[in-house]
């Protein structure tokens, strides 16, 4: 390499040299690119060359693999398990999971077509949707159910705010997967709605909003989506997005009418019901379509429609449905209804023999007591679940007569303390389960008395679980003594020697575990619920010795296992240990108790007091 000294001026054969230097190194710079250049270019005719090779061999790998994978399938042993074993395997699963048909459908055209083939598969509607989603799943499951089978029904409705937007449903794709999904829905449900006869079967029309009108056809004769004439164009007169005021306007009116579709479709396979359940969280726009469950349901075993909100729902004395009309059910045996409107009078729950009855009354229901146990006595039989919750009640209008419920094993009542009068009428051999949440302020005789007459009249029933709960109203202030209310003796616990379940809210709780912590003179030196292994209190006015008696009570009936110390016996009789102890916004027991309480029981809950709560948020070493 020539080395050029710059410090210099040049003479006239060192510029010629340089010059000279330089044509040569342009040269061999030119000889050397091109031989660059031909070599990148062989390079990437090898490459290409070679990729085109790995590709050709890529899709051969892909094209045998997908021969071996068909391959095993076909010798898979699945596939020579005949088709009548595989129906029993469906039916077998569709004890333990009444939806996976839907599964099943979409694992292979052979399953697909077994599990369409199969109504009983589609018998049991299981759905919990929002007026947002297509109410055409309904009638989809309805028609792969067949005609004949009978229809266990169960549908949950979230009610949606009006201005939320629509869900967004991911349609079906075929292929392997371990999950499934629900068919796509089809087109936005119709905009406004006609009353459609009870009964009919044939096509119905129904006109949008917009002028279009819609066909809708019951189930079993469904096309594939429905057939839809458009209105004809207009125009608008404000600035903002057709295409985003019409899907806006689609939404809002869609959830305006979902419940008359959905329950037309449902009231056209009446006859089929076998049971029926409708739960909602709230009144929702066309919670008058309710209104069309009327007429024959011949094979209904169970009955239910629940509102969760007490005073979400409003209805007219115009209100007409089934349980307010004169339709006799004669296979029907559960009867439940919460906060929707009844007559007392009506077949469902007068003629129909029902083993089962849980009404939960609207807020402006003024039933009489006497009409309450003429529901009673014309299930009398058979009864053996009432539940009966009544904000207001009124007195009797004809005089309550002594009624004995043989088979009834289970009873709650809540509400009103005029239903104390209606559980002072009753006689109930087979009681196991007793609730009652009766308001405590106005109650005229300590409810004490009532429970007390209730188990003499019953002969000492077999009552194993026993809730009790006054109204919060002023429990703060409710003292031991006759006449208000209170159960502070808890005399009536020594008639009760198998309970093994005592829940107590809104009560003074200190004499009951007293009592419980081992045999007194009064008692004749016996346990009380000496079979006791669940007990609960919640709410309860704690008082400055609450804590110690409870302790107490623990000791006695669970001493110290390392101790091999027994509990005391008193005639005879041995308590069995509690297993579960439930402090709930009741006692401030404290990490110290708590940890000994945790040593003795198997199960404890605490929930300390709020202010208690509040003490504990600021206090980071105090705590469980």
């Amino acid at each position: 390499m020539t080395r050029f000294v710059m410090s210099e001026l040049p003479s006239a054969q060192q510029l010629a040299e340089a010059k000279e230097t330089l044509a040569s190194s342009q040269q061999a710079l030119q000889n050397i690119s091109r031989k660059i250049d031909d070599a990148e270019q062989t390079l990437a005719e090898i490459v290409a060359s070679t990729r085109c090779r790995i590709d050709t061999l890529t899709a051969e790998r892909a094209t045998l693999q997908r021969e071996v994978t068909l391959a095993l399938a076909y010798i898979s042993p699945i596939r020579r398990l005949p088709q009548e074993l595989l129906r029993e395997v469906f039916l077998i699963s569709f004890e333990h999971n009444p939806k996976c048909a839907w599964g099943h459908a979409s694992v292979c055209a052979l399953w697909r077509r077994i599990a369409l083939s199969m109504p009983k598969l589609w018998s049991k509607i299981r759905l919990e949707t929002t007026q947002n989603d297509s109410a055409d799943t309904i009638r989809l499951w309805l028609e792969r159910s067949g005609m004949v089978c009978p229809l266990d029904i169960e549908i949950t409705l979230q009610v949606s705010p009006p201005a939320s937007a629509p869900s967004i449903i991911k349609p079906r794709t075929r292929g392997r997967s371990h999950s499934y999904s629900y068919p796509p829905p089809l087109p936005s449900p119709p905009l406004s709605w006609s009353a459609v006869p009870v009964g009919q079967h044939g096509p119905v029309n129904i006109t949008t909003a917009g002028g279009g009108l819609v066909h809708y056809l019951p189930p079993g004769i469904f096309p594939s989506t429905p057939v839809v004439v458009s209105p004809p164009p207009h125009s608008h007169s404000n600035h903002s997005s057709p295409q985003s005021n019409a899907g806006t306007s689609q939404s809002v009116k869609a959830i305006a009418h979902w419940g008359h579709i959905a329950m037309y479709y449902l009231t056209q396979q009446m006859e089929r019901w076998e049971r029926f359940v409708f739960r909602f969280d709230k009144s929702f726009p066309s919670i008058s379509a309710l209104k069309s469950i009327s007429g024959s349901a011949p094979l209904m075993k169970h009955f239910e429609v629940s509102c969760s909100e007490a005073g979400g729902c409003f209805f007219d004395n115009t209100w007409s449905w089934l349980p307010t009309q004169q339709t006799r059910l004669p296979s029907l045996r559960s009867f439940t209804l919460s906060n929707m409107p009844f007559k007392w009078s009506c077949p469902m729950l007068s003629g129909s023999g029902l083993t089962s009855i849980s009404i939960r009354a609207l807020p402006i229901s003024t039933l009489s007591l006497d009409r309450l146990q003429h529901i009673l006595t014309s299930n009398s039989e058979t009864l053996g679940s009432v539940s009966l919750s009544f904000p207001t009640a009124q007195p009797a209008i004809l005089p309550l007569t002594p009624l004995t419920l043989a088979a009834l094993n289970t009873l709650s009542l809540s509400g009103h303390h005029l239903l104390a009068a209606l559980l002072d009428t009753l006689i109930l051999p087979s009681l196991e389960s007793l609730s009652l949440t009766l308001e405590l302020s106005r109650n005229p005789e300590p409810l004490e008395e009532t429970i007390t007459s209730l188990l003499l009249r019953s002969h000492a029933p077999p009552l194993t679980s026993l809730t009790l709960a006054h109204g919060a109203n002023n429990f703060f202030y409710a003292t031991p003594g006759p006449g208000n209310g209170a159960l502070a003796p808890w005399s009536f616990l020594n008639q009760l020697p198998m309970l093994t379940h005592l829940i107590v809210t809104h009560s003074v709780v200190e004499p009951l575990l007293a009592l419980l912590a081992g045999p007194e003179e009064e008692n004749n030196n016996q346990w009380l619920c000496p079979e006791l292994t669940v007990l609960a209190l919640r709410l309860c006015h704690p008082q400055s010795d609450g804590v110690a008696k409870l302790v107490s009570l623990v000791e006695a009936r669970n001493p110290d296992l390392a101790d091999a110390q027994p509990p005391l016996v008193a005639v005879g009789v041995v308590p069995t240990r509690l297993k579960s102890l439930e402090l709930n916004d009741c006692l401030t027991v404290g990490v110290d108790v708590l940890g000994w309480l945790k040593s003795r029981v198997e199960e404890v809950i605490v929930i300390e007091p709020a202010y208690e709560r509040r003490m504990m948020s600021r206090s980071p070493s105090y705590g469980w």
